[in-house]
């Protein structure tokens, strides 16, 4: 019996098909935690020596279509400054998981690129 497929449809889809892996990451590169229905970007500032763990910095995810309380959402992405004013800050830490062949952040896989979302129904 296959599992049962929770939340987001359009995260699950995500998930699957633009999953970051091992080796294909750098510093400076953009990524998304994809969770239950909302996305979260981050900025990769450092990778392990063997690649399996991730140092990131969450970023501002800026509205920019006026479409309000909707599904229909487009952004710009800014570096937070917290991290610049506040150097002891401790980054995001996410993990190779060979198992189940992604990063996980939490819990949450991560994709390639940034693609903030924000589900208002909940």
């Amino acid at each position: 019996m296959s599992p049962v497929m929770q939340g987001s449809f359009t995260n699950r889809v995500m998930e699957q098909s633009g999953r970051v892996v091992l080796g294909q990451v750098q510093p400076g590169d953009g990524v998304t935690a994809v969770y239950y229905s909302d996305r979260h970007a981050y900025t990769v500032v450092r990778v392990s020596p063997s690649g399996k763990a991730l140092e990131l910095r969450q970023d501002i995810a800026i509205r920019t279509d006026g479409n309000g309380m909707s599904e229909d959402q487009e952004y710009r992405y800014e570096p937070d400054s917290q991290y610049e004013e506040n150097p002891q800050i401790p980054p995001y830490k996410a993990y190779w998981q060979p198992s189940k062949d992604r990063f996980s952040l939490g819990g949450a896989t991560l994709i390639h690129g940034r693609h903030a979302y924000h589900d208002y129904s909940f």
